[in-house]
């Protein structure tokens, strides 16, 4: 829809490798995150991104790399081939709660677009967020309303992480406009949302950023299969992720919660740490 550089589907010579990881995928560094200083917990991240949690490098990203690749040209995938890519992915970063803490611009992310969700929830199309007016956004096809909240929620940066953050917010929000049929009802369906379909909103983005991450790292082998079955890698291992990132909310108000303060701040990082320690437990 023209609001990112998608990696889903067969595009020729590479087909699921997305072009921004393309000169990226041999490092074998930590994924970048953004500087933030909005909160003491932020600026303490930009100095010591491990925040001193869990020793580095539990397993090599050679590991994961040997582990995805062995998967993905397995003959056919399976469930424990998938789990020791995904275990190994989250290891190699030292763990469930480091690999949170990395994650700095993809909790960003997610707290802009609690903050959009809750907003339209509230006041319909007569939000105004971060001095954007949805008045502006009636009548606009649903293409345009995708490219607006995913231009609000994500940072202009090209940095890799934005682009994978990118990824996800756009898998988000393409769930929440199924659900709530914004093709013909427009944003004001929105005002309808509860606990339970914010619930599937972050979990799809937190799938899709997992999922994002690791073909960042140790895509490769992708671009040697054929369209056909690298596309059925990478749905293998959506749906795989996916299966596992099953948050608990239940004790959550996302209406009243400051998204953008310190509430909003630790509950992210809450749900991040949820989602790598489902993973790489399981």
């Amino acid at each position: 829809m023209g609001t990112s550089k998608s990696y889903s589907g067969p595009t020729g010579k590479n087909p699921l490798l997305p072009p921004w990881a393309e000169n990226e995928a041999e490092s074998e560094i930590s994924i970048p995150g953004s500087s933030q200083t909005t909160t003491p917990q932020n600026s303490q991240e930009a100095t010591n991104p491990s925040g001193n949690q869990n020793p580095p490098n539990l397993e090599s990203w050679r590991n994961v790399k040997s582990n995805f690749t062995r998967f993905a040209g397995s003959s056919s995938f399976r469930n424990s081939g998938a789990r020791k890519t995904i275990r190994s992915f989250v290891r190699a970063q030292g763990g469930a709660t480091n690999a949170s803490k990395i994650s700095r611009r993809g909790r960003s992310v997610v707290q802009s677009i609690g903050g959009v969700l809750s907003g339209l929830a509230e006041h319909g199309e007569n939000l105004v967020y971060d001095g954007f007016n949805f008045q502006d956004c009636v009548g606009k096809k649903t293409s345009e309303l995708l490219s607006i909240l995913v231009d609000l929620v994500v940072p202009s940066n090209d940095d890799i992480e934005s682009n994978v953050a990118r990824n996800a917010a756009v898998e988000a929000f393409q769930k929440l406009f199924e659900i709530f049929e914004v093709d013909s009802k427009g944003l004001e369906a929105l005002k309808n949302l509860g606990l339970d379909d914010m619930k599937i909103v972050l979990q799809t983005y937190l799938s899709e950023y997992i999922f994002a991450s690791l073909l960042n790292k140790a895509g490769q082998k992708l671009n040697k299969m054929q369209p056909k079955d690298a596309k059925r890698c990478e749905d293998w291992l959506k749906g795989y992720i996916s299966s596992k990132v099953e948050l608990d909310l239940s004790n959550i108000d996302f209406m009243k919660l400051n998204w953008k303060g310190q509430g909003g701040y630790i509950f992210v990082q809450n749900i991040f740490q949820q989602a790598y320690t489902l993973i790489e437990t399981s």
